[in-house]
This record gives structure tokens, C-alpha cells and sequence, in this order.
């Protein structure tokens, strides 16, 4: 800092040149301009950065949930849905080592003023059929209609794939998805949540498939005479290969979509 020598047109406030003046304790002064850094490349900057690509990597590869529960609030505080998931996910968003770690247990699809309903069970059979049931919870808060319409996202963090249900009414109490045949042998993670015919959703709910702890196994003649280990951990589920004959008969009867 150095004081102005004032001069005929005495002090001056604002940037000249490679200075800038200003008026500090009724004198005025003199500064070199700061440094304008617009790039950082800081390593913690740079990590900063790669783990927010990785969270929209993971909005990208989740868009028929993300998009189907997050589109309308999105419009509504003027950003796209992408970015809305990841503002509202960040308590859910952790790293080790530069990489993205994820609580999938915490993790929103969806917000709004609707009711949510309340997942009781749901279940992956011999033939991949997710089976979910529900009921409406009256003390619920939040808006609801007959038409409101609950879906369920299934996502698949190894293959970075989801599938959305079809719809369901709240009086039907349950819903089934058909789940793709390449998901077999993988961790899912399914969520559930309601939509009203102006697109407002409800919260996300997370819905653990199988509370058991043993695993299971499908006995030997079912299924077209194939065996198959149905393994089951806490929340986390593994399930066998569809038939493709059984499994194409049963399709006709099972809400999928996407």
C-alpha cells in the first residue's frame, strides 16, 4: 500500500492501469491490481471438479428416474433436472480416494408436495420379477387422489443402468416389473415414489428387496427344471437368470417401461 501524492486533480477511487485507488482512514492509497486467477488447477480444485463429473455421470446414467421424479421442481427453481439431483444428493455424495462413493440408502429421485405411500415388501423371483406391494398410509401428509401414480426405479450400480416401472394406482396396492435379463448376478437398488397428473411428485422412498439375511435357493424343477440361487444380503439383493421361455410367457402380464 502506498498513498496517493494527490497532484492537481488530488485523490482518485478505482483501478488505472496496473493500480487501483482508493480511500482508506481519510487518506487515499494506492495498491498494485490483485492477481486474477480464473482457472485454478489446485489439487484440491481439481478433485473438486473430477468428483462433480462423476455425479452428474451418475444423474446421466439414472435418467429415467431422475427425469421422471425431478423434472417438474427442476422447472420450478430454473435449473435442469441433472443439476437439481445433485444439489439435493450432496449429504449423500462422499469420495475415497478421488472416487465418488455413494450412500444409495439416502440417495432422492424425487420431491414434491404429494403423498407417498408406504412400501410393505418387495421381491425378485425365479424369473426376475420384481413384485413390490404397498398402501397408502393415511397419516401420510401431503396431497393425494386416486389417480395419483406410484412408480418404482430399479438402478443397477455395476452396470450403471436402471429400468422404470409402468404404472400403478394407489388402490392396486402392488406392481410388478419384469427386471432385464443382464441385470442377473448384480446389486440393485430400487425407490419408490408417487406422481399426480400435474407431475408433482412425493419423496423418494427407498425400498429394500428381501429383509432376510440367509440366502435362498429356488428347488430344483421350478423354473423349467434349472436350478438357481436366489442370494440375499441385509439390503442388498443378487438374483439368478431368467428362463426365456417362462420369462416370455410371464411378460405379457408385467408393467414395464423404458
Amino acid at each position: 500500500m502506498a498513498k496517493q501524492s494527490g497532484g492537481y486533480l488530488g485523490g482518485y477511487s478505482g483501478k488505472l492501469g496496473p493500480v487501483v485507488g482508493y480511500l482508506w482512514n481519510g487518506k487515499w492509497c494506492v495498491r498494485s491490481c490483485p492477481t486474477m486467477v480464473r482457472n485454478p488447477r489446485t489439487v484440491k480444485q481439481m478433485e473438486r471438479r473430477a468428483l462433480f463429473r462423476e455425479q452428474v455421470r451418475l444423474a446421466a446414467s439414472m435418467r429415467d428416474g431422475v427425469m421422471r421424479g425431478l423434472t417438474e421442481p427442476a422447472r420450478e427453481a430454473g435449473m435442469t433436472a441433472y443439476n437439481l439431483f445433485v444439489s439435493l444428493n450432496q449429504p449423500a455424495f462422499g469420495s475415497a480416494e478421488g472416487a465418488l462413493q455413494v450412500a444409495w440408502e439416502e440417495l432422492t429421485l424425487s420431491v414434491g408436495p404429494v403423498a407417498p405411500v408406504v412400501f410393505e415388501e418387495a421381491s425378485v423371483d425365479e424369473r426376475n420379477v420384481l413384485s413390490v406391494k404397498f398402501r397408502d398410509g393415511a397419516l401420510s401428509s401431503g396431497r393425494r387422489s386416486k389417480q395419483d401414480e406410484v412408480r418404482v426405479y430399479v438402478y443397477c450400480p455395476d452396470l450403471e443402468k436402471g429400468v422404470l416401472s409402468a404404472t400403478a394406482y394407489r388402490h392396486e396396492r402392488s406392481l410388478r416389473l419384469l427386471l432385464p435379463t443382464f441385470f442377473a448376478g448384480h446389486e440393485l437398488r430400487v425407490y419408490g415414489f408417487v406422481q399426480n397428473a400435474e407431475g408433482e411428485s412425493s419423496p423418494t422412498v427407498y425400498v429394500p428387496v428381501d429383509g432376510g439375511t440367509e440366502p435362498a435357493t429356488v428347488a430344483a424343477g421350478q423354473a423349467g427344471g434349472v436350478k438357481k440361487d436366489l442370494a440375499v444380503s441385509g439390503k442388498k439383493r443378487k438374483f439368478a437368470s431368467s428362463v426365456g421361455a417362462d420369462a416370455a410367457e410371464e411378460k405379457a402380464d408385467l408393467q414395464q417401461d423404458g
